[in-house]
């Protein structure tokens, strides 16, 4: 693969049904698979200075937001492939984003995770798939500040 062209400066699209980059398909499975993936498309469009890829990372997070059936996929409250996770996610993206569109969306977010926050009794107590990760989320939307601790960081989304 060439790192001159369109590879290297712009052929990634993110669409509301899949991701593209330099040719290759990546199809959106369930959960924090494509938010995942836009969140690391905007952080590399940070890091090297493209706001072309920051833009096109945002704007498929805002189209995933807009698209009740893609909100619909997601795998119940946990941080892996949840609402906790969905809402972390944006959060740090919301707040790394160059346009208001993605900080709007968090109160509604917010709203979409409080509403959904009791966990079935077999979630257990761990982080991604358990309560912790859910209070610690919920934490995050009550507080509006980024945690204190980073323990996020190991989500690699912050």
């Amino acid at each position: 693969m060439s790192l001159h062209g369109p590879e290297a400066t712009g052929a990634a699209t993110l669409t509301s049904s899949r991701l593209r980059i330099a040719g290759v398909h990546l199809r959106n499975t369930s959960g924090l698979d494509r938010e995942g993936i836009a969140r690391a498309q905007q952080l590399a469009g940070i890091a090297a200075g493209d706001t072309a890829r920051q833009d096109m990372a945002e704007q498929a997070l805002a189209d995933l937001l807009a698209d009740p059936a893609q909100l619909s996929m997601l795998d119940g409250i946990s941080l892996c492939h949840g609402r906790a996770g969905l809402f972390q996610t944006l959060w740090h993206a919301a707040h790394d984003a160059r346009t208001p569109a993605l900080t709007a969306s968090l109160p509604h977010l917010a709203a979409l995770l409080t509403q959904h926050s009791q966990p079935p009794a077999a979630a257990g107590t761990g982080l991604l798939e358990g309560q912790a990760g859910l209070a610690l989320a919920l934490l995050t939307a009550a507080s509006n500040t980024p945690p204190a601790s980073g323990w996020d960081r190991c989500l690699l989304i912050a």
